[in-house]
């Protein structure tokens, strides 16, 4: 494998793959053929980190790999010094309801080394940082009683810096602040479940720290734009925002899918307009979302945003990765046989080498075709059914030591399809075309 890594972050890897999941970590120790679509994230990440803002979508078929591109996307990004904010749109996160991406975004932060309470992390590096200047500035020693009223005074002028953010958005982050100064945590915990768009803090915590009301629309973006600034000035080098799925859309009524499409706009707009610093959004969607009847190109009001987010016409073969969209290939064989390998490795570090050396290549191909026939679809859209199945091998091999796949081995379709549910999609080889 390309990567070092220990043996319980191996044994994760194998265990989401047991349950037909991405993993959550070691995302790039599986990633085979992506070198030029992470070269162009980088590039991208580069220029962000120099004080502009980027958005990109990434389009691909069902199946070919988005949402574990997102997260190899992330973890790569946070090695190179970059907090992520990563948000997956459900029937309960919707993007016309804007709020509730945003309490993912923000509730589910992520650093090097660090995936929960990162928010709170963040905002006590800022606060130190404001204790360390008013000490040098100031010249007075930390046990004088006078330091903490300076410190309040420097805060009210590093929140005045953060442009454009909301006025009860500023005022959670004091409220914060202050909280952690008097060490009172509880309130510094009310604050921040305010930050975060807590539904379940109470009106009367939301008292207690001076504010009341949540999360509204227009807050949103504006919050974000002071959160890269932000994390910008503890010394990070930006914001990853991605956002997955986005999908669902399409299967809104009109009004909220029109509502939607107008937020994607929003954010197009906002980035070429330089309102984004140090931002970066990273989207996923299939080609129905941009082309689809239902899509962005057919949406009358978001006309004028399919013609900035559509790629050009490039000649047969070639690519262009470096506009804002572009399309992941489907995983074939090939690659899929060489994820298998580093599958079988993961597997001889996290669980049981002696089992791995057991499974020939020869198996990865007759699973292939077993899984293909035996589901009656593309393996190309079959990625995760497929993985699963084969750590269910190996499994199988490691709990039964005379168990030999190739002489045994007999796909138990029903079985499969009750364990694991297909999305409509994966049952299907049909895709669809990316036309404008």
């Amino acid at each position: 494998m390309p990567t070092i890594i220990e043996r319980r972050e191996a044994s994760n890897i194998i265990h989401a793959l047991r349950r037909g999941e991405v993993p959550e970590q070691g995302t790039p120790i599986l990633a085979v053929g992506l070198d030029a679509e992470w070269a162009e994230v980088a590039r991208g990440l580069d220029r962000v980190a120099s004080g502009q803002g980027d958005v990109k979508f990434v389009v691909g078929e069902y199946g070919s790999g988005k949402t574990f591109f997102l997260r190899y996307a992330a973890e790569l990004a946070q090695t190179r010094g970059f907090v992520v904010a990563p948000a997956t749109l459900t029937e309960n996160v919707l993007l016309h309801n804007l709020p509730t991406v945003y309490g993912r975004w923000l509730t589910d932060l992520q650093i090097q080394g660090k995936r929960t309470s990162v928010l709170s992390a963040i905002l006590d590096r800022w606060l130190t940082q404001a204790e360390d200047e008013v000490l040098q500035q100031e010249g007075l020693p930390a046990s004088d009683p006078r330091l903490a009223g300076q410190i309040i005074r420097h805060l009210e002028q590093r929140l005045s810096q953060l442009h454009g953010c909301p006025p009860a958005l500023t005022s959670a982050v004091r409220a914060y602040c202050l909280a952690v100064l008097e060490e009172s945590y509880t309130r510094a915990n009310a604050a921040l479940a305010w930050l975060i768009n807590d539904p379940g803090l109470a009106a009367s915590q939301k008292r207690e720290i001076g504010l009341k009301g949540s999360i509204q629309p227009d807050m949103v973006f504006p919050f974000l734009r002071a959160l890269g600034e932000l994390v910008q000035a503890v010394g990070y080098r930006g914001l990853l925002i991605t956002l997955d799925e986005l999908d669902i859309t399409t299967r809104l009524p009109s009004d909220r899918r029109s509502k939607a499409f107008g937020i994607l706009k929003e954010v197009v707009d906002g980035v070429d307009q330089g309102q984004f610093r140090f931002c970066y959004f990273l989207l996923s969607c299939t080609p129905n979302t941009l082309a689809g009847r239902k899509g962005i190109c057919n949406t009358p009001t978001s006309a004028n945003l399919a013609q900035r987010i559509r790629p050009l016409e490039t000649p047969a073969g070639l690519r262009d990765l470096r506009g804002p969209s572009f399309a992941l290939g489907r995983i074939g064989q090939e690659r899929l046989l060489a994820i298998s390998r580093r599958v079988r490795d993961l597997y001889a570090l996290g669980v049981s080498e002696q089992t791995a050396a057991r499974m020939p290549d020869a198996f990865f191909s007759m699973l292939m075709s077993k899984v293909a026939g035996g589901l009656k679809a593309d393996i190309a859209v079959l990625p995760r059914v497929y993985l699963r199945e084969l750590t269910h091998v190996l499994d199988l091999m490691d709990q039964n030591p005379g168990y030999d796949p190739i002489a045994s081995y007999d796909l138990q379709v029903e079985q499969l399809l009750r364990e694991i549910e297909l999305r409509p999609e994966e049952i299907t080889a049909e895709s669809t075309v990316m036309t404008f």
